[in-house]
């Protein structure tokens, strides 16, 4: 790659950063943007996932050390919680370490498998342009990491 093509890319890069600011720095806005592009519908927005949201961002940036969430099924926790929060907090810092716990193997690799899929989506890629590819050795439904 001549020098001119790196700038034009480093150039490109800077602006999709620009331009998905609000996606990286806010959890909403992220899972927002995602779902309107990835599952090609509006999210249906309820108070209960801005709360979620906001107490998620609490957790990333320490200010809440333990968060336990209990309402009813069906109300897009898992999504948020087990999927979104995940793959965008892997977006900002790819060296953080998540664990998913759930009381079946099965659930727990579904989760995994679709915070994966988000992390390898167009939309992602779009987000979060300088994020690190998934290691080839270590990319299954139990147990994936980044090259960092």
């Amino acid at each position: 790659m001549t020098l001119k093509e790196q700038a034009l890319k480093e150039l490109a890069t800077r602006r999709l950063e620009e331009i998905h600011a609000p996606q990286r720095d806010s959890l909403l806005e992220f899972l927002i943007f995602y779902w309107r592009n990835e599952k090609k519908q509006d999210l249906d927005m309820n108070r209960h996932m801005v709360e979620i949201c906001k107490k998620l961002e609490d957790v990333y940036h320490g200010r809440c050390k333990r968060l336990m969430i209990n309402i009813p099924p069906r109300s897009l926790k898992t999504e948020i919680v087990s999927i979104a929060f995940p793959a965008r907090c892997l977006g900002n810092d790819n060296a953080r370490k998540f664990m998913g716990i759930s009381y079946s193997s099965g659930l727990a690799q579904d989760n995994s498998s679709a915070c994966r899929a988000m992390y390898d989506s167009e939309t992602y890629k779009s987000i979060f342009p300088r994020k690190t590819e998934i290691k080839d050795d270590q990319n299954t439904k139990q147990y994936w990491t980044t090259q960092q």
